[in-house]
């Protein structure tokens, strides 16, 4: 009895400490899980992302209309409630929003001549590609996305008619907010509308909460294979 006692010690003390390295690698392996949640918790870098018909500006927490639903409808029109969108939540953009979101997918030409820079060229075709092409002409080879906004933030573009456009021509792009001579019934399949509403962000859990579990977690955990060693 007394030797098998001894040797069930031995073998116990043989095996203690591949537990202990056994228990070491299960709260590593737990805290590496732990910090790949935290990184995919982590505000990521800010990008617009396309939906199909609408887009999300992940920095303003903005979704946008693509530009080509409302094209040929005026902004009389689509105040008054055609397509349905103002009774859906949508509004008409402000200019400072639009040259925030021009900003974001890295168009900053926003006055004079148009820039050569192959990065702006890259980012129009980007936003013609997300927001939609609303106006070609051959002759001029003039590639450019037009759209109604809300200049003074009051809920609709009906005193001044303002156009945001994004353009390229001949090899030169830029972007501008410019008055029109125009009026609320005008409509044009050269422009359309540039709607937003809120996206309503789901809340997420932050990172020192994630944290502060975690290290709970790990604690439990480890004082539970101690209490085990012990028996």
């Amino acid at each position: 009895m007394r030797f098998t006692s001894q040797l069930s010690m031995g073998v116990y003390s043989r095996r203690a400490p591949f537990r202990r390295i056994g228990g070491n690698f299960m709260a590593l392996r737990f805290l590496l899980s732990l910090l790949v949640v935290i990184a995919a918790h982590s505000p990521a870098s800010a990008v617009v992302v396309d939906e199909g018909a609408t887009n999300l500006d992940t920095t303003t927490q903005l979704r946008w209309l693509d530009l080509t639903a409302t094209t040929n409808l005026s902004p009389g029109a689509v105040a008054a409630g055609a397509g349905g969108w103002l009774n859906s939540g949508w509004r008409f953009a402000t200019g400072n929003e639009v040259v925030a979101l021009w900003a974001q997918m890295g168009i900053t030409s926003l006055s004079g001549p148009g820039t050569n820079d192959p990065a702006t060229l890259a980012s129009i075709d980007t936003f013609f590609a997300v927001f939609g092409q609303t106006s070609f002409d051959p002759n001029i080879n003039l590639r450019a996305s037009h759209g109604w906004i809300d200049p003074s933030g009051m809920g609709e573009p009906l005193g001044r008619q303002v156009d945001a456009a994004v353009y390229v021509r001949n090899g030169t792009g830029g972007a501008y907010v410019k008055n029109l001579v125009a009026y609320a019934g005008y409509s044009s399949w050269d422009i359309g509308s540039y709607l937003v509403r809120s996206a309503s962000p789901v809340p997420e859990p932050s990172s020192p909460m994630l944290l502060c579990i975690g290290g709970v977690g790990i604690a439990v955990s480890l004082r539970c294979r101690r209490r085990g060693a012990s028996d």
